[in-house]
Parts: structure tokens; sequence; C-alpha cells
């Protein structure tokens, strides 16, 4: 048989191988700012992709920042590409065009003067070996690539050359071992020209191979980094001796993998905040403080009515940490788009927002709406008009260690047909301002209309609220604690209530009032290990939850509903205020129900993990404490 057709068959086995309760409450507009309108990030399209075989790659690897289109929008997929192009590409894939920068170009290739376009970059990956010249000492930088020359610069980038050269060199070896690794789809021998969307294809695969490190190229991109300075220019380059000047910029510039260190000092900001590319899962786009709330993001009054930064619902892992966000001015009472002062707003998804702060927050100072797998951890929010924080229409969102002072309306509300998500170790506390309704909402009042035709049967399912503190410094601040609104299988466990007026309380959810085709129950609620000191009623229904499981609470000094699911006693605080480790002697130590560590959800038969631990981070044991520590 002949050789080639022997090998073509051995590749190709290769290749296969808000909420009025029944008393009317008065939420003022509800969700307006769902629809308002905003700018758009733009997005890596190109009017003749989606013609090519290669369209999903093309926008993905160009959304990468590594191939780029054409002025006139165009890819030209069908385009070959040339040897000094492929140059160009593979440093911005094997994350070394900050090497290229730094290099003053030479000639060392007859054919490549120093002053040619791609000078340096050819310099770079010849001097890493990645590629090599003709036998005459040239380049050839304006000849097309083939294939197989783009397959054997690939496999010597991700360091397995001695591997191919051993299974047969140029070019079987080299094909075999693409095969191999998985990112050769085609197999020629043909010495055909590489096109602009083989290339794409060729190039996202190898990004997400492992090197012969056992590193991914994808993982690699994570190392650019850039800076902004209140002193700096948005016509640098974002390096550190030259940094940017605004957080538009780096949102607008930043890819896959990229991280902007914010410096010290105030930044002015009079455009809305919106990211222009995705990150990707091990390579996500960060911003960040250089030290934690030393850079304050300031929207001046231009932005009043507006979300200021926001994550797109088609956007993922983007991550926003340890700044301080403000504005100049916010909302009125009397404004009609007041509903729309948000300060951070998510909808994408595998986002983190962490270690920031916002201050001077009309609406609510963190929003999400339709996110998904988004982390919410370390913030703080003080003096939030409305929310502190307000989560609608989310799914397997986890809110940890944040802390919400004075919210006017609602510390931590939760709603809209959210499901599995975690709410943990927050506090909320009201020291001066007087709360309208809750200090935790489990469930809620949403408009019908805004969940668009979707299951619209309870606003929660299957969440989890533990570890949480609320806390009114003085009795009357804080009307309710925990309020549960509408809500399916969800729980309640080892949570703190000090002086509100009322522990927990439950109540169906007023949909029929907002475009709902029923007024939600609360069904099969836990409410388990939760003690409440210093309220007028422990536990109030205001409707009758179905099947309700109320076991192992602690009440002190309440005028009422104190025998409902516990027992009364002084839980022997170390501080009532702010120390809420049990002394010894506590009647709540060893006296809490064991909560399993999956609870299935039942709103799509998932099962959600609860990490079974106290406020200080300390496991549960088998003889669970009630309240937010576990005594040691």
């Amino acid at each position: 048989m002949n050789v080639r057709k022997m090998l073509a068959i051995l590749l190709a086995c290769i290749l296969l191988f808000n909420f009025l309760p029944v008393y009317a409450l008065d939420f003022g507009a509800e969700e307006t700012e769902e629809y308002e309108p905003y700018e758009e990030p733009s997005k890596v399209t190109y009017a003749d992709a989606a013609t090519s075989p290669y369209e999903k790659e093309i926008n993905e690897i160009t959304g990468f920042g590594i191939m780029h289109g054409y002025p006139d929008g165009t890819f030209r997929a069908n385009e070959n590409i040339t040897r000094a192009e492929f140059a160009v590409i593979m440093t911005r894939l094997m994350s070394i065009d900050h090497i290229v920068k730094a290099t003053v170009a030479k000639q060392i290739f007859a054919d490549v003067e120093k002053e040619h376009w791609a000078a340096r970059e050819i310099q770079v990956i010849a001097d890493k070996k990645y590629i090599s010249g003709h036998s005459n000492s040239c380049f050839a930088p304006e000849e097309f690539i083939t294939y197989e020359q783009a397959v054997k610069i690939l496999v010597e980038a991700l360091g397995y050359g001695e591997k191919a050269e051993k299974k047969g060199g140029w070019t079987i070896g080299y094909l075999a071992v693409g095969a191999e690794l998985g990112f050769v789809k085609e197999i020629s021998f043909t010495g055909e020209r590489l096109t602009r969307g083989q290339a794409a294809q060729l190039v996202l695969s190898a990004l997400y191979t492992k090197n012969a490190d056992g590193k991914t190229l994808l993982s690699m991109l994570g190392e650019k980094i850039y800076y902004v300075s209140p002193d700096g220019s948005d016509a640098n380059p974002g390096t550190e001796d030259k940094p940017w000047k605004t957080l538009k910029k780096a949102a607008g510039t930043m890819q896959a993998g990229s991280t902007a260190i914010f410096e010290d000092g105030v930044y002015l900001e009079d455009n809305v905040t919106v990211f222009r590319y995705n990150g990707k899962e091990g390579a996500p786009i960060t911003i960040k403080a250089r030290n934690k709330h030393g850079a304050v993001i300031k929207y001046t009054k231009v932005l009043r009515l507006n979300t200021k930064l926001r994550i797109a619902e088609e956007q993922s892992y983007i991550n926003i940490r340890d700044f301080h966000f403000t504005q100049e001015e916010t909302a009125k009472e009397s404004d009609a788009g007041k509903t729309s002062d948000i300060l951070l707003r998510c909808e994408g998804s595998y986002c983190e927002i962490t270690g920031n702060k916002c201050t001077n927050v009309y609406e609510e100072g963190i929003k999400l709406g339709r996110a998904r797998h988004v982390l919410v951890e370390d913030n703080i929010v003080q003096g939030a008009k409305h929310e502190g924080i307000d989560l609608m229409r989310c799914s397997s969102c986890i809110i940890r260690n944040n802390q919400f002072y004075d919210s006017g309306r609602v510390g931590i509300m939760i709603k809209g047909n959210t499901n599995n998500t975690l709410v943990y170790n927050n506090i909320v506390r009201n020291d001066t301002v007087s709360m309208m309704i809750a200090g935790v909402t489990i469930g809620g009042s949403s408009d019908g209309n805004l969940i668009k035709g979707k299951d619209v049967g309870y606003q929660l399912y299957s969440s989890l609220f533990y570890n949480n503190i609320v806390i009114s410094a003085k009795q009357g601040l804080i009307p309710v604690a925990y309020y549960f609104m509408g809500t399916k299988d969800s729980y309640a466990f080892n949570n703190l209530s000090i002086g509100a007026d009322v522990g927990i309380s439950l109540v169906n959810s007023n949909g029929l009032q907002t475009g709902w085709e029923w007024d939600p129950i609360n069904l099969n609620p836990v409410i388990k290990n939760n003690i409440v000191v210093d309220a007028k009623e422990g536990i109030r229904f205001e409707d009758d939850p179905v099947n309700p499981t109320i076991e192992n609470n602690l009440y002190f000094k309440v005028n009422k509903g104190a025998k409902i699911g516990g027992s009364v006693a002084d839980p022997k605080f170390v501080n009532i205020l702010n120390d809420w480790h049990l002394q010894n002697g506590s009647s709540a130590i060893n006296a809490g129900a064991e909560l399993p560590e999956e609870i299935v959800s039942c709103f799509d038969g998932t099962t959600v993990k609860v990490d079974l631990v106290d406020f200080d981070g300390n496991p549960r044991d088998e003889k669970w404490d009630i309240g937010i520590y576990n005594a040691q």
C-alpha cells in the first residue's frame, strides 16, 4: 500500500479517536431599569463570517484579539495568509507581544529588513525557534504559509517538536502530533495554502491545548497586565510607566486574560462603563484597585439616572475587585427614572464582584438580573436609598461576606424567579435609617411582565440563607429581619435577628397585583437554628405557608411568637451588638438541627452544595449550635 495512504488512514483513525404583602407595602416603581436604553458593548462580528464554516472559530479567536479582521468590517476567511502574518498571530497566541514591543528590530533574514512591518515579530518567534527561515537564510515573509507549516509552528510552540521528530519529522510526524493534540482537523500532503478561516480553527484549538509543561496557552494569556492612573492618558499604551486614565478605556480595550490595575486616586467617569469583550474560563477580564478602596470611581452627574457599570447578559468571566464606586449626584424620589440609578449591574455569567465599596447609592448598590454563576463577595454598600443588593431572575449565584449599612428599603433582596442561590455570612445593619421593608427578603414581588413568559410559579426556588446577621441598632429601625415571600423549597438556618420588630415573617407574594396568574405561596419553607433577640414578634404568619418546617430556633426578649418551633432562653452572646460568639452555658450550644450537605433543587433536579461552616469558617460538627457560630 502507498505510504502516504497508510499515513492518511493512521491519521484518520487518530482523528476519530417588590413586593406588597397583604397589608400593602409600597415598593415604588418596579424594575423599570430592566429595559432602560444603554450602549450595547461592541461585538466582534464580520459581515462575511456567517458564510464561512469557521464562523464560530473566527468570532472567538478575534474576541481574544489574536486575529483581527479588516477595516472594512470583513474577515475574508477564504483568503490565504502569509508567513509574516502568521508570525504576528503567533506572538499574540504565545502572549509574547510585550516582548515584541521591547525588541529592537534587527535584520536576521536577508529578505526581512528591520523596517519591515513585521520585522520584530519575525525576529522574536525565530529566536524562540517556533519558526525558521528557508535554507538560503531567507524567511519569505510575503510567501503564503501552508497548512503543514502552520501545524509545525504550533507543535513547536507547544513544546512537542522532539515528539514530532520521533514520529517521522517533517511533515508526517508534526501532523500526527497535531492530530493527537486535537487541533489538526484536516489532513493534507499537498502543500495547500492555509486560509484565514483554517488559521482561526487551528490557532483556537491550540489555545485550549496543554503544552509540554501542562499549561494551556489560554491560561498564559492572563499574564497581560495594563495600568490605569488619574494622571495617565487614554492615548497611552497602558503600561506601568505610561498608564491609561479612565475606566472607560480599560473596559473598552481589555480582552480575555488581561488585568488592569488602578492606582490610588479619583477617576471621574462621564460614560457608562460597558465591556467590549468577554473573558473566558481560565482567562477572565479583571479590573482591580491596587489598594483596596484606594481607587475611587466617581460617576459624574451626567449619569445621574443611569446604571453606572454594566456587564451585559451575553458576557462572561469579568471580575470587578476592590474599588470604591460612588457618584456625584443620585436620583430623587420625584424622578421618573429613579429605579435606573444603580452603581454596579451584572447580567452576565461566571463573573465576580468582590471587595468593592459602594456609596451615595439610590436604587441599588449592586444589581444582578438574569445572572448565572456570579459571585458577590466582601463588598460594602452604605446608605442605599432602596436596596443594598437585588437579585432578579438569577441562578446559581453566591452572595457571601458582604456588609450592607443603613439601607432604606431592603438590605438583601432575592426575587423574580431566582433559583439555586446561596446567601450566607452577610451583615445587614441599620444604625440611623428607618428601613421600609426588611433586612433580607427571601423571595419578594416582581412584575410578571418582566419574567417574559418564563415559569413564574414562585419568586424563589431552592435557595439557602444561612449565617446571616440582621441588626437594628435600636428597635424600630428594621420592621422585619427575614421575609419569606412566595418561595419554594428554600431554607433559612443559623441566622441572627437582633432588634428587628419581627424576626421572621411569612407572606404570600402579591402576584395578582403585579401581572402574575396567582399569588405565590410559601411552599416547603425550612426555618431552623435561627436566633431572634429583642423583637416584638419572633415569627409572624401573614399567610399560611404550605408544609413548613420550623424547628430548633431560639428566642430571647421576644413579646409574641416566641414558642413557634423553638425555645426561649438567653443565647449569652459575648456582645449583643457586635460579637455573637456563644459563651459557656449558652442554651444554643448543641441545640441545633443538622442540615444536609446537599439539598435537591426541585427547580431543575440538580443539587445545591452547602458549605457547612459557621461565620468564622469552622466546620459544623455532628451537634450543631444555634446561631451563626459553632462553639469550639
